[in-house]
């Protein structure tokens, strides 16, 4: 469920879709040059802060229970100069 909220964060950006609609809307003289900009302002907030949202949702990646002996590989964790 997590995985499918944080899919629709991602994809519910619609900046390009809210600034035809105003641009229409105000050549129009259905919109006022104020309203189109506050709608054209709250689009761009979705852009910076759903993705933030999603993230936070994911929350941690899960992993598996460890088996005996597994654990971090020594070749990834060397420094590359050595």
């Amino acid at each position: 469920m997590a995985d499918r909220r944080s899919s629709a964060f991602f994809t519910a950006t619609t900046l390009p879709l809210v600034i035809a609609v105003t641009g229409i809307g105000t050549t129009t003289g259905v919109l006022d040059a104020g309203t189109a900009a506050a709608m054209v302002g709250a689009a761009m907030l979705t852009v910076f802060l759903f993705p933030v949202i999603a993230l936070i949702g994911r929350g941690a990646p899960r992993t598996g229970p460890d088996e005996a002996g597994s654990g971090p590989d020594p070749e990834v964790l060397a420094p590359a100069h050595e």
